[in-house]
């Protein structure tokens, strides 16, 4: 790829957020409702709706509205959210982790399922592993996400309380405290106090020999109790 050619496509994604931005501004436009409106409340008088929209700049014309944005944008600055009225950009900073972990660890599915996926169905082309692939792979692709999301939380959350449903937690201390509480909770039945067995009563004496530790607490265990 040469410097020109490299050039040529730097310009060509520039124009195209370029109008992505405008599109979206527009789409915006059209939605309905005042966010005054809402950023002032439902008990807002009209004079304190009328300051919040001269305080945002929704008096102004559409035109100086889309630049004064666009430029807040170029500097780091995206405004206010109306909801929260936080910097929408500490907020992004704030999802940052929760996204990247998300992004990464879907990443490392798709690579760690897809690739050897398509490594055997290339190798194996025309039997039954080919069309199985290919058909999960077309299948996979005409799913929609927010379906697929949901069939999740209902098998994984709902169905079966494996995971919770909303919510976020990071990947190392959520592995640290799964493990940590499999390795707490010992099998009841495995475990429950048997004082009147003959086991316990034998490894109680002191003239006996040595048994297993686990037969001191209730648990022989048979290939070496003989």
């Amino acid at each position: 790829m040469t410097f020109s050619s490299l050039l040529s496509r730097i310009g060509g994604g520039l124009i195209v957020l370029w109008l992505v931005s405008v599109l979206t501004f527009g789409l915006i436009q059209l939605v309905p409702g005042d966010p005054a409106e809402v950023a002032a409340g439902d008990s807002a008088t009209p004079e304190r709706v009328e300051a919040i929209r001269q305080q945002l700049g929704l008096d102004r014309p559409l035109v100086e509205q889309y630049t004064t944005w666009l430029g807040g944008v170029l500097q780091g600055d995206m405004g206010n959210s109306l909801f929260t009225g936080e910097p929408v950009t500490q907020a992004i900073l704030r999802s940052a982790p929760a996204t990247l972990s998300i992004t990464v660890l879907a990443l490392v599915i798709a690579v760690g399922l897809g690739v050897p996926a398509g490594v055997l169905a290339g190798l194996r082309q025309g039997t039954w592993l080919d069309r199985a692939v290919s058909t999960l792979a077309t299948v996979g692709i005409a799913m929609p996400g927010f379906w697929v999301g949901m069939l999740l939380i209902l098998m994984f959350a709902l169905m079966n309380p494996w995971l919770p449903a909303t919510g976020y937690e990071p990947l190392s201390e959520a592995s640290t405290s799964g493990c940590s509480t499999r390795s707490s909770r010992p099998p009841r039945s495995g475990w429950r106090p048997v004082p009147s067995s003959p086991a316990t009563r034998v490894a109680a004496s002191p003239t006996c020999c040595p048994v297993p530790t686990s037969a001191r607490h209730g648990r022989v265990d048979p290939a070496r109790s003989g």
